[in-house]
């Protein structure tokens, strides 16, 4: 099956095996975080148990995706589009920002801020209305506060907002 193929054929391959062996370790070791909560569920354990699923879920998609996709072409392929080297170094730019500022600014104002950079930068450039990337911004960091703050119990960072 891996006759022939190059670097480029197998990277969706590489990758999504990479995806799997780290979530593996990553769900090995959120089992050995101790709960906050009596009953087991939820508290500190939870949100890196979810993430650790989706990753190795995630993986494995992109691994049998992959597999799929080789099995059934039989010449090597084209080259791929180039990455957009500018938008790879504004995305880390931009996260190390929001995580130097998070505990003087706060997690909802650096968050909201943080999704209008991020939603500006990925979005195509005709579809760039700034109203509705200000709407999407504040929508997610409302939803995503209140499920860390009231469903996971977790305590964010408030800066100058005080509640």
């Amino acid at each position: 099956m891996f006759k022939h193929k190059t670097f480029e054929d197998l990277k969706e391959l590489i990758a999504g095996l990479g995806l799997v062996v780290f979530a593996g370790f990553y769900l090995l070791y959120s089992f050995q975080i101790k709960s906050t909560l009596n009953n087991g569920m939820g508290g500190s354990k939870f949100f890196p148990w979810v993430i650790g699923t989706l990753i190795l879920g995630l993986g494995l998609i992109q691994t049998i995706k992959s597999l799929v996709i080789l099995a059934r072409t039989k010449e090597v392929s084209a080259k791929k589009a180039e990455i957009n080297v500018k938008n790879v170094i504004l995305t880390f730019v931009y996260f190390a920002a929001y995580a130097c500022l998070m505990q003087t600014i706060g997690f909802l104002i650096g968050t909201f801020f943080y999704l209008i950079g991020m939603v500006h930068l990925l979005s195509p450039k005709g579809a760039r209305s700034f109203p509705k990337i200000i709407l999407i911004a504040a929508v997610a960091d409302l939803v995503i506060y209140l499920m860390f703050t009231r469903c996971f119990g977790v305590i964010l960072p408030m800066g100058p907002i005080i509640f």
